[in-house]
């Protein structure tokens, strides 16, 4: 497969990372501000006339974005309809499964612009298969779909924005490239 390069910017969030392209994707663990950096975006966007839907895949992660259900969203709005909006912000990407990314894809050569955000540290997607055979865990993330959604620009934000810094620093640590994630737990 094709070698993807990505314009990545490191940030601290508070909406001052965007790329001139309007599209990108937002990452980084719990506590950094994801979700606020990129709803920041969507104000500046709907200030300049823009519409804009929000779509997460739990009823919890849509209604603290302001939006709906991932599933509800593509059911109403692809499959049985026409999207009205200009940008379509898909919030916790990692948690969409592959049935739904299948759908979302059809919008990619439109001239809908995509914010996405997202922690891959975080669970993925439960019973995600395609035509009966399992689809790995890391599939989405490295895929040509999300490089494509997201304009190849990445914000990427390491600073804790919400939780206690002692806490912030403990379970940084246990994930992939954290102090502690090379230690063998003890039997």
């Amino acid at each position: 497969s094709a070698v993807r390069c990505w314009s990545r910017l490191w940030g601290t969030g508070g909406g001052g990372e965007k790329p001139e392209s309007g599209m990108r994707m937002g990452t980084g663990i719990a506590g950094t501000g994801k979700s606020a950096d990129v709803g920041e975006s969507v104000e500046r966007l709907r200030k300049d006339g823009k519409v804009v839907d929000i779509i997460s895949k739990t009823h919890a992660a849509s209604r603290r974005a302001g939006g709906v259900t991932a599933d509800h969203w593509v059911r109403r709005h692809v499959i049985h309809g026409a999207p009205k909006c200009d940008v379509l912000w898909v919030d916790e990407i990692s948690q969409l499964d592959v049935g739904l990314w299948l759908q979302i894809n059809k919008l990619a050569s439109t001239p809908m612009q995509f914010l996405l955000s997202c922690d891959f540290n975080q669970f993925s997607p439960i019973g995600n298969t395609f035509r009966g055979a399992t689809v790995s865990e890391s599939a989405f993330e490295s895929s040509g779909l999300l490089h494509t959604l997201g304009g190849g620009n990445q914000v990427v934000l390491t600073t804790c924005r919400r939780s206690e810094a002692v806490l912030f620093d403990f379970y940084s640590s246990l994930i992939a490239g954290g102090s502690r994630f090379e230690l063998r737990v003890a039997d």
